[in-house]
This record gives structure tokens, C-alpha cells and sequence, in this order.
């Protein structure tokens, strides 16, 4: 097997990047971190590690073998058992773990890097389908959310300011705290704060983030779920002109294989602001790309053709003509 030696990585990629060391450093760790690391003077936590990776454009998994302490993994395994609850809409069991935690009372979750971590799923787990009915949470609170989210950025940046977004260099875990912190701003009605948000984030990871992004990347990934849920939002708030720029701007980008679902959300989101503009028959050529997409993807990544057109059909109160002129 190969042995990597992480601390030049991390030194001749932030080089070939432009990168000070103040740059890397900035919402993930200290400058001196950064330079210890970069003279082999201090072995990488795995959690700073991943994150100076992410900044760099790097995939961290190849390189943190044995790079965590037995307490470490278990503690993280409880986390991310979290995020899988989460994710699987198992919510009960997410706050049952959450209460577990607290009951703790231990000393270790009260500060520092696990403190950052755990405000930062309590963010993720209080906003998370605010805005969904048919998937409800029922333990979600935006005013929860919200000040857990402020709480865990000004862990490590005292003076956020959500107006200086686009001045910072925001980590990856940093920008998804603050799409958290937009999120609970939908449900407690200040939209425009969120939506600023959003733009701002978009943004922040252009000009930070442009040369790590790639059709493949997480970055990327994640940047056009960000953008999901701005044109979301935009819909919400009747700015119809804005959302059909966007998701014109993210349609015609380059795409990767794996976003073929994200693109297909996009194409809906343009068509529902075309209907929002009223321009109807451009709304109606788009909702049937998308059925036809659906048709051919069906049975895959959960997608359910009859379900979604039967969707469109009773919002609608129409059917489209799916048949394609040869």
C-alpha cells in the first residue's frame, strides 16, 4: 500500500493553489495549525484534516487511515448514526440520540471541536424538512435551529457577520451551518434574509472555492443543492424572473452523471417558474421533459413515474401529451 505524506500534500497543493497559510486556515483551524502540520511538527486531527482537504480540492477518505483515536471514532460514530436517522426520516430515533448526549453532561461535548460538531447537527436536525409536508419532521423548530447554527460559526469566526459572507473564506462545514441558518429563516418568514443568504453562499463559493470545482466533485454537488434550494425560495417569494435565471444558469453547466436527479429538479424548477410567469405553454413543454426523464429513470434513486404524473395531473388539472414526433 502507498503512505502518503499528508503534511507535504497539504503544503504543495495549498502552494500550487496561491494559498497563504491564513487563507487555509481560516474557519477550520489556526495559522500555527497550519504550519505545524506543514513541518511534520504535529500529526492532522482527522476532522481538520478533512476540511483542509475539502479547501483544497482534495478527497480527504484516501488519506486519514489510523489518523483518529478509538474515542474519536466512537464519538463520531454516534454522530453520524445521527445523520443517518436524519436521513432516513427516522427522527424519533435522531432526537432520542441527541437527549442521550445531553443527558451526558460530559465535559468533552461542552467545548471545542466536538461542541462545533454537535451544534452543527443539532442546526442540521432542527431545520431539516421544514418545508417538506409529505416528509415532515416533527421535532423541527426554526428558532432552534437558527440559534444553534450562530452558536457552532461563531465557535470558531467570533465576529460572523451574515452580510460578510462573500469576504470570508468560508469552510465546507461552515456553509452548510449557514444554509441551515437559512433554512429556519424561511419558516420564521424573514425570506429575504434567506434568500440573501443564499446568494450570498453562491457567492462565497465561486470566487473562494471556482478552481476545486469539477463536474465530479462533492463541492459541486453540493454547490447545486444550494442552488435547489435558493430557486426553492425564490418560488416561494414570487421572484419568478430570478429563479428561471438561475436554474437556466445551472441547467446549461457542465453535469456530471451522478447529478442526473438534481438536473431533472432544475428542469422543474424552470418549468414551475415559467407557470409562475404565465407563460404556460413553455411551462407545460418543460413538465413534460421531466415526466419523460422520470419515465425512462423509473424504479431508480426513488424515482416513481406514475407517481409524480398523477402529481402533475391532479396540481395541473390536465394531462400532457408524453408522445415524442419522430
Amino acid at each position: 500500500m502507498a503512505l502518503f505524506n499528508v503534511n507535504l500534500i497539504i503544503k504543495e497543493t495549498r502552494k500550487a493553489r496561491g494559498m497563504t497559510q491564513e487563507q487555509l486556515a481560516e474557519g477550520i483551524c489556526s495559522r500555527e495549525t497550519v504550519v505545524k502540520l506543514e513541518r511534520s511538527e504535529r500529526k492532522p486531527n482527522w476532522f481538520v484534516l478533512r476540511e483542509l482537504f475539502r479547501r483544497l480540492g482534495l478527497e480527504s477518505h484516501v488519506y486519514q487511515q489510523e489518523m483518529s483515536s478509538q474515542d474519536e471514532v466512537a464519538k463520531f460514530q454516534r454522530i453520524n448514526q445521527c445523520y443517518g436517522f436524519i436521513g432516513a426520516y427516522k427522527f424519533d430515533e435522531a432526537k432520542a440520540q441527541l437527549d442521550a448526549i445531553d443527558a451526558e453532561n460530559a465535559p468533552v461535548w461542552q467545548s471545542g471541536l466536538w461542541l462545533e460538531m454537535l451544534l452543527r447537527l443539532k442546526a442540521y436536525f432542527y431545520s431539516y424538512e421544514l418545508l417538506n409536508i409529505s416528509q415532515p419532521n416533527h421535532h423541527a423548530d426554526p428558532a432552534l435551529a437558527a440559534k444553534c447554527a450562530m452558536e457552532c460559526l461563531r465557535l470558531t469566526r467570533p465576529d460572523f457577520d451574515e452580510n460578510k459572507i462573500p469576504e470570508y473564506f468560508l469552510a465546507v462545514h461552515e456553509l452548510q451551518t449557514i444554509c441551515c441558518l437559512a433554512m429556519a429563516y424561511m419558516k420564521l418568514e424573514k425570506e429575504n434574509e434567506a434568500i440573501k443568504i443564499w446568494y450570498n453562499v453562491k457567492a462565497n463559493i465561486e470566487e473562494k472555492y471556482a478552481e476545486s470545482f469539477g463536474p465530479n466533485s462533492t463541492l459541486d454537488m453540493w454547490y447545486r443543492e444550494n442552488a435547489t434550494r435558493l430557486c426553492d425560495a425564490l418560488i416561494l417569494s414570487e421572484r419568478f424572473e430570478e429563479c428561471l435565471k438561475l436554474a437556466d444558469e445551472v441547467i446549461n453547466s457542465p453535469l456530471s452523471s451522478n447529478a442526473v436527479v438534481l438536473y431533472i429538479n432544475f428542469l422543474t424548477l424552470k418549468a414551475n417558474a415559467l407557470k409562475g410567469l404565465g407563460r404556460m405553454d413553455e411551462s407545460r413543454e418543460f413538465y413534460k421533459k421531466v415526466l419523460l426523464f422520470y419515465y425512462l429513470l423509473d424504479g431508480q434513486r426513488g424515482i416513481n413515474f406514475e407517481a409524480t404524473k398523477k402529481a402533475y395531473e391532479e396540481q395541473s388539472g390536465e394531462q400532457l401529451d408524453l408522445s415524442i414526433p419522430w
